[in-house]
Protein backbone atom coordinates (compact mmCIF):
# COMPACT_ATOMS: atom_id res chain seq x y z
CA UNK A 1 0.00 0.00 0.00
CA UNK A 2 1.45 3.47 -0.80
CA UNK A 3 1.72 6.28 2.29
CA UNK A 4 -0.86 8.92 2.88
CA UNK A 5 -1.26 12.52 1.51
CA UNK A 6 -3.80 13.88 -1.04
CA UNK A 7 -4.16 16.87 -3.10
CA UNK A 8 -8.19 17.13 -4.65
CA UNK A 9 -9.21 18.23 -7.69
CA UNK A 10 -11.31 21.39 -7.10
CA UNK A 11 -12.66 24.10 -9.53
CA UNK A 12 -10.26 26.07 -7.65
CA UNK A 13 -6.84 24.36 -8.53
CA UNK A 14 -7.55 23.83 -11.45
CA UNK A 15 -8.33 27.87 -11.82
CA UNK A 16 -4.79 28.45 -10.04
CA UNK A 17 -2.70 26.38 -12.27
CA UNK A 18 -2.64 23.71 -14.68
CA UNK A 19 -2.62 19.75 -13.28
CA UNK A 20 1.35 18.66 -13.86
CA UNK A 21 0.87 15.17 -15.49
CA UNK A 22 2.33 12.09 -14.95
CA UNK A 23 2.11 9.03 -17.97
CA UNK A 24 2.86 5.57 -17.05
CA UNK A 25 4.35 3.24 -19.98
CA UNK A 26 1.61 1.53 -22.09
CA UNK A 27 1.66 -2.05 -21.07
CA UNK A 28 3.65 -5.09 -23.75
CA UNK A 29 4.33 -8.64 -23.45
CA UNK A 30 7.65 -8.14 -25.14
CA UNK A 31 10.90 -6.25 -25.52
CA UNK A 32 9.70 -3.97 -28.89
CA UNK A 33 7.40 -1.48 -29.09
CA UNK A 34 4.70 -1.76 -31.53
CA UNK A 35 1.20 -1.86 -31.78
CA UNK A 36 -0.44 -3.02 -34.69
CA UNK A 37 -1.17 -6.88 -34.61
CA UNK A 38 0.52 -7.77 -38.03
CA UNK A 39 3.53 -6.06 -37.07
CA UNK A 40 3.33 -3.15 -39.94
CA UNK A 41 4.40 -0.64 -37.49
CA UNK A 42 7.17 -2.18 -35.67
CA UNK A 43 10.57 -0.26 -35.69
CA UNK A 44 12.49 -2.61 -33.53
CA UNK A 45 16.20 -3.30 -33.52
CA UNK A 46 15.49 -7.80 -33.38
CA UNK A 47 17.48 -8.85 -36.76
CA UNK A 48 17.55 -12.64 -36.34
CA UNK A 49 14.30 -15.13 -36.86
CA UNK A 50 12.89 -17.08 -34.51
CA UNK A 51 15.06 -20.02 -35.27
CA UNK A 52 18.13 -17.38 -34.66
CA UNK A 53 18.91 -17.01 -38.79
CA UNK A 54 20.64 -13.59 -39.54
CA UNK A 55 18.32 -11.50 -41.84
CA UNK A 56 19.57 -9.82 -45.23
CA UNK A 57 19.47 -6.00 -45.36
CA UNK A 58 16.58 -4.80 -47.48
CA UNK A 59 18.77 -3.05 -49.46
CA UNK A 60 20.60 -6.69 -50.26
CA UNK A 61 19.36 -8.78 -53.46
CA UNK A 62 21.94 -11.59 -51.71
CA UNK A 63 21.17 -14.17 -51.28
CA UNK A 64 17.73 -13.36 -51.67
CA UNK A 65 16.93 -11.34 -54.90
CA UNK A 66 13.35 -9.26 -54.15
CA UNK A 67 11.06 -6.69 -55.06
CA UNK A 68 10.64 -4.53 -52.02
CA UNK A 69 11.63 -0.92 -51.83
CA UNK A 70 14.22 0.22 -49.92
CA UNK A 71 11.61 3.05 -48.16
CA UNK A 72 11.38 4.77 -45.20
CA UNK A 73 7.69 4.25 -44.30
CA UNK A 74 8.04 0.57 -45.01
CA UNK A 75 10.86 0.36 -42.49
CA UNK A 76 13.27 -1.06 -44.89
CA UNK A 77 15.53 2.41 -45.39
CA UNK A 78 19.23 2.11 -45.18
CA UNK A 79 22.26 0.26 -46.27
CA UNK A 80 22.76 -1.48 -42.85
CA UNK A 81 19.00 -2.00 -42.37
CA UNK A 82 18.67 -5.55 -41.78
CA UNK A 83 15.91 -5.41 -38.99
CA UNK A 84 12.69 -7.52 -39.41
CA UNK A 85 9.91 -5.69 -40.94
CA UNK A 86 6.50 -6.46 -42.35
CA UNK A 87 6.56 -4.48 -45.69
CA UNK A 88 3.75 -6.90 -46.96
CA UNK A 89 1.32 -7.02 -44.22
CA UNK A 90 -1.12 -8.53 -46.87
CA UNK A 91 0.89 -11.70 -47.48
CA UNK A 92 2.68 -12.07 -43.52
CA UNK A 93 0.76 -11.37 -40.59
CA UNK A 94 3.86 -10.12 -38.34
CA UNK A 95 7.11 -9.00 -38.76
CA UNK A 96 9.64 -11.46 -40.62
CA UNK A 97 12.84 -10.68 -42.98
CA UNK A 98 14.93 -12.52 -45.97
CA UNK A 99 17.63 -14.90 -44.48
CA UNK A 100 21.28 -15.21 -45.03
CA UNK A 101 21.29 -18.58 -45.35
CA UNK A 102 20.53 -19.81 -49.26
CA UNK A 103 18.37 -23.23 -47.81
CA UNK A 104 16.00 -20.65 -46.22
CA UNK A 105 14.40 -17.40 -48.14
CA UNK A 106 12.42 -15.60 -45.31
CA UNK A 107 11.43 -16.78 -41.96
CA UNK A 108 9.09 -14.77 -39.11
CA UNK A 109 10.75 -13.16 -36.29
CA UNK A 110 10.40 -13.56 -32.68
CA UNK A 111 9.70 -9.69 -31.32
CA UNK A 112 6.85 -10.35 -28.84
CA UNK A 113 3.41 -8.99 -28.74
CA UNK A 114 2.56 -5.69 -29.72
CA UNK A 115 1.96 -3.13 -27.25
CA UNK A 116 -2.35 -3.96 -26.20
CA UNK A 117 -3.35 -3.04 -23.33
CA UNK A 118 -6.41 -5.64 -23.99
CA UNK A 119 -3.52 -8.70 -23.45
CA UNK A 120 -2.24 -7.23 -19.88
CA UNK A 121 -3.66 -7.88 -16.64
CA UNK A 122 -5.81 -5.38 -14.83
CA UNK A 123 -5.22 -3.15 -11.44
CA UNK A 124 -7.25 -3.93 -9.18
CA UNK A 125 -10.02 -1.39 -8.11
CA UNK A 126 -9.20 0.96 -5.83
CA UNK A 127 -11.53 0.68 -2.33
CA UNK A 128 -13.03 3.61 -0.90
CA UNK A 129 -13.61 3.79 2.92
CA UNK A 130 -16.15 4.06 4.28
CA UNK A 131 -18.33 2.05 2.32
CA UNK A 132 -21.49 3.15 3.73
CA UNK A 133 -22.83 6.65 1.99
CA UNK A 134 -24.86 8.04 4.54
CA UNK A 135 -21.61 10.00 6.61
CA UNK A 136 -22.12 12.78 9.26
CA UNK A 137 -19.66 15.74 8.17
CA UNK A 138 -16.63 15.98 8.32
CA UNK A 139 -15.88 12.91 6.71
CA UNK A 140 -12.48 11.37 6.41
CA UNK A 141 -12.04 9.31 3.33
CA UNK A 142 -9.30 6.46 3.00
CA UNK A 143 -8.74 4.60 -0.26
CA UNK A 144 -6.41 1.42 -0.54
CA UNK A 145 -5.20 -1.06 -3.70
CA UNK A 146 -4.49 -4.45 -3.73
CA UNK A 147 -2.16 -4.44 -6.91
CA UNK A 148 1.13 -3.33 -5.01
CA UNK A 149 2.90 -0.41 -6.20
CA UNK A 150 0.18 1.05 -8.14
CA UNK A 151 -0.38 4.98 -7.62
CA UNK A 152 -4.09 5.78 -6.68
CA UNK A 153 -5.38 8.88 -7.93
CA UNK A 154 -8.47 10.67 -6.83
CA UNK A 155 -11.17 13.28 -7.59
CA UNK A 156 -14.23 14.70 -5.41
CA UNK A 157 -15.31 17.24 -8.24
CA UNK A 158 -17.73 14.84 -10.31
CA UNK A 159 -14.81 14.17 -12.83
CA UNK A 160 -12.88 11.01 -13.43
CA UNK A 161 -9.25 11.44 -12.32
CA UNK A 162 -6.41 11.89 -13.97
CA UNK A 163 -2.62 11.49 -13.44
CA UNK A 164 -1.21 14.63 -12.11
CA UNK A 165 0.86 14.93 -9.25
CA UNK A 166 -2.31 17.20 -8.02
CA UNK A 167 -4.55 14.27 -8.17
CA UNK A 168 -2.28 12.15 -6.15
CA UNK A 169 -3.82 10.40 -3.31
CA UNK A 170 -1.35 9.80 -0.52
CA UNK A 171 -3.17 9.16 2.97
CA UNK A 172 -6.79 9.82 4.23
CA UNK A 173 -8.35 13.33 3.77
CA UNK A 174 -11.57 14.98 4.94
CA UNK A 175 -14.50 16.23 2.92
CA UNK A 176 -16.84 19.18 4.97
CA UNK A 177 -20.11 20.13 3.64
CA UNK A 178 -23.79 18.50 3.24
CA UNK A 179 -25.21 17.01 0.53
CA UNK A 180 -24.34 14.44 -2.31
CA UNK A 181 -20.33 14.50 -2.24
CA UNK A 182 -18.44 12.34 -4.90
CA UNK A 183 -15.17 10.82 -4.65
CA UNK A 184 -14.30 8.93 -7.68
CA UNK A 185 -10.68 7.21 -7.62
CA UNK A 186 -8.31 5.02 -10.35
CA UNK A 187 -5.03 3.05 -10.01
CA UNK A 188 -2.03 3.33 -12.57
CA UNK A 189 0.97 1.11 -12.80
CA UNK A 190 3.38 0.62 -15.62
CA UNK A 191 3.01 -2.31 -17.98
CA UNK A 192 -0.45 -2.83 -16.54
CA UNK A 193 -4.16 -1.82 -17.55
CA UNK A 194 -5.45 0.79 -15.51
CA UNK A 195 -8.25 0.25 -12.98
CA UNK A 196 -11.60 0.31 -13.37
CA UNK A 197 -12.92 3.98 -11.75
CA UNK A 198 -13.95 3.46 -8.36
CA UNK A 199 -17.20 5.75 -7.56
CA UNK A 200 -18.65 7.01 -3.94
CA UNK A 201 -21.48 9.23 -3.59
CA UNK A 202 -21.52 9.69 0.34
CA UNK A 203 -24.87 11.87 1.04
CA UNK A 204 -23.37 14.06 4.03
CA UNK A 205 -25.38 15.45 6.95
CA UNK A 206 -24.09 18.78 8.64
CA UNK A 207 -23.80 18.21 12.52
CA UNK A 208 -26.98 20.46 13.98
CA UNK A 209 -25.66 23.97 15.44
CA UNK A 210 -23.74 23.92 18.89
CA UNK A 211 -25.74 25.24 21.93
CA UNK A 212 -25.78 29.22 22.69
CA UNK A 213 -23.89 30.71 25.38
CA UNK A 214 -25.50 32.64 28.04
CA UNK A 215 -22.92 34.68 29.80
CA UNK A 216 -22.01 35.13 32.52
CA UNK A 217 -22.40 32.23 34.18
CA UNK A 218 -23.21 31.82 37.82
CA UNK A 219 -20.50 30.28 40.40
CA UNK A 220 -22.58 28.04 41.68
CA UNK A 221 -25.91 27.09 41.44
CA UNK A 222 -27.35 28.74 44.40
CA UNK A 223 -25.25 31.86 43.95
CA UNK A 224 -27.39 35.28 44.49
CA UNK A 225 -26.22 38.47 42.83
CA UNK A 226 -26.68 41.62 44.47
CA UNK A 227 -27.43 44.04 41.67
CA UNK A 228 -28.91 43.13 38.07
CA UNK A 229 -26.76 41.38 35.35
CA UNK A 230 -25.77 42.39 32.49
CA UNK A 231 -26.29 39.20 29.61
CA UNK A 232 -24.70 38.44 26.90
CA UNK A 233 -26.04 35.78 23.98
CA UNK A 234 -22.72 34.03 22.09
CA UNK A 235 -24.00 32.23 18.92
CA UNK A 236 -22.54 29.39 17.96
CA UNK A 237 -20.06 28.67 15.11
CA UNK A 238 -21.48 26.70 12.29
CA UNK A 239 -19.50 23.60 11.08
CA UNK A 240 -17.60 23.92 8.02
CA UNK A 241 -19.15 23.37 4.67
CA UNK A 242 -16.39 23.33 1.49
CA UNK A 243 -19.50 23.37 -1.14
CA UNK A 244 -21.51 26.73 0.56
CA UNK A 245 -19.73 30.48 -0.61
CA UNK A 246 -19.97 31.06 2.94
CA UNK A 247 -21.66 30.36 6.23
CA UNK A 248 -25.02 30.46 6.64
CA UNK A 249 -26.32 33.20 9.40
CA UNK A 250 -26.77 32.12 12.97
CA UNK A 251 -29.87 33.76 14.24
CA UNK A 252 -30.31 33.38 18.35
CA UNK A 253 -33.96 33.84 19.56
CA UNK A 254 -34.41 34.27 24.06
CA UNK A 255 -37.03 34.26 26.35
CA UNK A 256 -37.04 35.60 30.02
CA UNK A 257 -40.55 34.56 30.97
CA UNK A 258 -40.01 30.92 31.44
CA UNK A 259 -41.34 29.78 27.84
CA UNK A 260 -39.17 27.80 25.02
CA UNK A 261 -37.66 30.52 22.18
CA UNK A 262 -38.53 29.89 18.35
CA UNK A 263 -38.23 32.12 15.84
CA UNK A 264 -40.95 34.60 16.71
CA UNK A 265 -39.28 35.13 20.67
CA UNK A 266 -37.70 38.22 20.56
CA UNK A 267 -33.58 38.03 18.45
CA UNK A 268 -30.30 38.99 20.19
CA UNK A 269 -28.72 41.33 18.72
CA UNK A 270 -24.88 40.83 18.59
CA UNK A 271 -23.62 43.32 21.08
CA UNK A 272 -26.24 44.39 22.73
CA UNK A 273 -26.51 43.02 26.02
CA UNK A 274 -29.64 43.18 28.10
CA UNK A 275 -30.11 43.13 31.89
CA UNK A 276 -31.69 41.08 34.18
CA UNK A 277 -33.29 42.32 37.40
CA UNK A 278 -34.87 39.82 38.99
CA UNK A 279 -35.14 35.82 39.65
CA UNK A 280 -34.58 34.54 36.10
CA UNK A 281 -33.90 31.77 33.59
CA UNK A 282 -32.90 33.36 30.32
CA UNK A 283 -33.48 30.58 27.56
CA UNK A 284 -31.90 30.88 24.12
CA UNK A 285 -32.03 28.60 20.91
CA UNK A 286 -30.17 29.19 17.58
CA UNK A 287 -31.09 28.56 13.65
CA UNK A 288 -29.15 28.74 10.56
CA UNK A 289 -30.03 27.91 6.82
CA UNK A 290 -29.61 24.30 6.16
CA UNK A 291 -28.79 23.49 9.86
CA UNK A 292 -30.47 22.01 12.29
CA UNK A 293 -31.25 24.15 15.09
CA UNK A 294 -29.12 24.10 18.33
CA UNK A 295 -30.22 22.25 21.65
CA UNK A 296 -31.86 24.89 24.11
CA UNK A 297 -29.35 26.70 26.63
CA UNK A 298 -30.91 27.97 29.62
CA UNK A 299 -29.55 30.01 32.80
CA UNK A 300 -31.00 30.42 35.67
CA UNK A 301 -29.88 34.16 37.44
CA UNK A 302 -31.25 34.86 41.39
CA UNK A 303 -30.83 38.84 41.72
CA UNK A 304 -31.57 40.30 45.06
CA UNK A 305 -31.11 43.55 44.16
CA UNK A 306 -32.39 46.63 46.34
CA UNK A 307 -35.26 48.70 44.82
CA UNK A 308 -33.73 51.03 42.59
CA UNK A 309 -33.38 54.69 44.18
CA UNK A 310 -36.15 57.35 42.95
CA UNK A 311 -34.35 60.02 40.49
CA UNK A 312 -34.11 63.71 41.58
CA UNK A 313 -36.12 65.46 39.49
CA UNK A 314 -35.67 69.73 39.19
CA UNK A 315 -37.25 71.63 38.76
CA UNK A 316 -40.15 69.98 41.68
CA UNK A 317 -43.50 71.37 39.67
CA UNK A 318 -46.68 70.61 42.18
CA UNK A 319 -49.20 68.21 40.63
CA UNK A 320 -51.85 69.68 38.24
CA UNK A 321 -50.05 73.32 37.84
CA UNK A 322 -50.13 74.55 34.32
CA UNK A 323 -47.31 76.06 32.77
CA UNK A 324 -46.89 78.31 30.35
CA UNK A 325 -44.08 78.51 27.54
CA UNK A 326 -40.91 75.03 27.74
CA UNK A 327 -39.84 74.07 30.88
CA UNK A 328 -36.31 72.28 31.00
CA UNK A 329 -36.49 69.19 33.45
CA UNK A 330 -33.13 67.30 35.01
CA UNK A 331 -32.96 63.94 36.01
CA UNK A 332 -30.49 63.04 38.74
CA UNK A 333 -30.06 59.65 39.38
CA UNK A 334 -27.96 57.48 41.50
CA UNK A 335 -24.25 55.64 39.86
CA UNK A 336 -25.35 52.05 40.52
CA UNK A 337 -28.96 52.37 38.66
CA UNK A 338 -28.20 50.19 35.65
CA UNK A 339 -30.80 52.36 33.51
CA UNK A 340 -33.72 54.95 34.10
CA UNK A 341 -36.78 56.03 31.79
CA UNK A 342 -39.34 59.09 31.37
CA UNK A 343 -42.73 59.10 30.62
CA UNK A 344 -44.86 62.41 29.61
CA UNK A 345 -48.45 63.00 29.81
CA UNK A 346 -48.94 59.38 30.16
CA UNK A 347 -47.07 58.35 27.11
CA UNK A 348 -44.80 54.81 27.17
CA UNK A 349 -41.60 55.24 29.30
CA UNK A 350 -38.87 56.34 27.08
CA UNK A 351 -35.29 54.95 28.01
CA UNK A 352 -33.04 58.06 28.33
CA UNK A 353 -29.48 56.23 29.03
CA UNK A 354 -28.01 53.52 31.81
CA UNK A 355 -25.78 54.74 34.30
CA UNK A 356 -22.40 54.15 34.70
CA UNK A 357 -21.92 51.14 36.68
Amino acid sequence: MRAARILLVTAALAACAAAAPRSYRLPCTGTEDYRLNDGRDYRGLVNRTATGLICQPWASDVPHPHQIPADPTLGTAGDGNNYCRNPLPSAHDGPWCYTLSEAVPYQRCSVGLPCDPTRAPQIEPVSIEPTSSRQASPLTVTLSCATLGADIFVSTDGNDPTPSDETLYTGPFTINGGGMRPVRAVAYKDGMRASAVAVRAFALELPPLGPVLIRPTPPSDDYVYASPVLVTLEAPVPAADDSAASPPEVMVYYTTDGSSPTVSSPRYVPGSPFWVKENTVVRAVAFASGRAQSAPAAQAYRVDAPPAPQPHVRPNVPSGTVVYGAVEFAFTTPVDTPEYRVTVNGSPPMLLGAAPR
